[in-house]
């Protein structure tokens, strides 16, 4: 029973995390299947520094971040910094401008 009940939990934050992320993945949809990433980025995201990065321009902190991803604030933090770095940001601020313009 204990199994049954992470299980679902985990799966409601997936859905959760999706949901969310759906708002800002839709301006980088060029189609069903693909995801455009910032030209200028030195290497591509990986798929947990886009979801960090994403959510994190939808303005939540780092701790909601780590939260709603069941990880640790520092593992949060250091998918975020790698982000900035691989996208050339310094802040958030920069960071949601430069997903929403790709």
């Amino acid at each position: 029973a204990a199994t049954a009940a992470r299980d679902l939990a985990g799966s409601n934050v997936r859905v959760r995390t999706a949901r969310r992320l759906a708002t800002v993945w839709a301006a980088h949809v060029d189609s069903p299947t693909t995801i455009t990433m910032p030209a200028a980025a030195a290497a591509p995201l990986t798929p947990r520094e886009l979801e960090v990065a994403s959510l994190a321009a939808l303005g939540m902190t780092t701790r909601e971040v780590a939260d709603e991803l069941e990880v640790s604030a520092r593992t949060a933090q250091t998918h975020l910094h790698r982000a900035y770095a691989k996208l050339g940001v310094h802040d958030r601020e920069s960071l949601a401008a430069r997903l929403a313009s790709s």
